[in-house]
């Protein structure tokens, strides 16, 4: 807080540039779970396209972070300097509710707060961090343009009125969100792995559309909104739904994967029944005590 947001733009992407360099060096375990998945997802490549797309995505998850910071000084000059909306983007600029979809992809902070500032908020729900004053400090710069972070607790509840109301939320579909939490098993990418059934289950109670969108780092150091796929009508069961949102989250990492957050553990868990010998190697058993509150 008392050096990033002071930084030029240039200064500020070549420092990420240099931490990425260090996060990929001096983390072996995380480099291991990112080339774990890649290769995963992407049998056929050489272990060298892995190892390129791993440092990118590195850089563009520390580029993210630090622009938590930098963009909290002079916000919304610098939102509308640096955030740009394509034209497929204007889905997303309605005044009407609807339930966004995104993922560990891109900047996805930075687009609830430039969604805020162009005058349509968004709710979103926020696990609480550890230390409470970085918490207390985190919600203060996401707020910081009109969005609303809720608390896990009772968020339901809240979600259900604001949607009715008219507003918007949005969530992260690509979370490991146990049977317990009301999690779902889908296919993604070939195996199974639990998502939050929560999604599909507001937009079928409520009616609402629902608009995937991103945000991601251009070449030149400012960031691109857009949206790929609306769905007007969500239909079929909570299950079938939540497949379909997987679905296209896999098409959009697939047409641009260096935008997505490969060292994050997507394949923690294994089913019951499930056979370990196909899972990326940091995979466990799921236990009793992760399917039942």
């Amino acid at each position: 807080m008392l050096v990033l947001p002071w930084l030029s733009r240039r200064s500020l992407l070549r420092l990420a540039k240099f931490a990425s360099w260090i996060v990929y060096l001096v983390s072996p375990r995380e480099r291991k779970v990112g080339l774990a998945n890649l290769e995963h997802v992407f049998p056929g490549w050489e272990p060298a396209r892995h190892k390129e797309v791993l440092r990118a995505s590195a850089f563009r998850f520390c580029v993210m972070l630090a622009d938590l910071f930098w963009f909290s000084k002079n916000t919304r000059t610098r939102i509308d300097r640096h955030v740009h909306f394509d034209d497929s983007a204007r889905e997303l600029l309605v005044n009407e509710a609807w339930l966004g979809v995104t993922g560990h992809y891109g900047n996805w902070e930075i687009l609830g707060m430039a969604m805020s500032q162009m005058g349509y908020p968004l709710m979103s729900v926020a696990a609480p961090l550890k230390n409470p004053k970085v918490d207390e400090l985190f919600i203060k710069v996401r707020e910081k343009t009109g969005g609303t972070i809720l608390k896990q607790d009772g968020a339901i509840r809240n979600i259900l009125t604001g949607l009715r109301n008219g507003g918007r939320m949005a969530v992260l579909l690509d979370q490991n969100t146990l049977p317990r939490d009301r999690g779902i098993w889908v296919d993604f990418f070939g195996l199974p792995c639990p998502v939050s059934s929560a999604p599909g289950a507001l937009a079928l109670k409520t009616g609402v559309p629902i608009r995937f969108g991103f945000c991601v780092l251009r070449a030149d150091g400012d960031y691109s909104a857009f949206c790929p796929s609306v769905i007007q009508k969500p239909e079929g069961t909570v299950e079938e739904l939540t497949q379909e949102l997987t679905e296209r989250m896999e098409d959009v990492i697939e047409l641009a994967p260096e935008n997505w957050l490969w060292m994050y553990k997507r394949w923690k868990y294994v089913p019951e029944g499930g056979d370990r010998k196909y899972f990326p190697f940091y995979a466990k058993p799921i236990q009793a005590r992760h399917l039942r509150k």
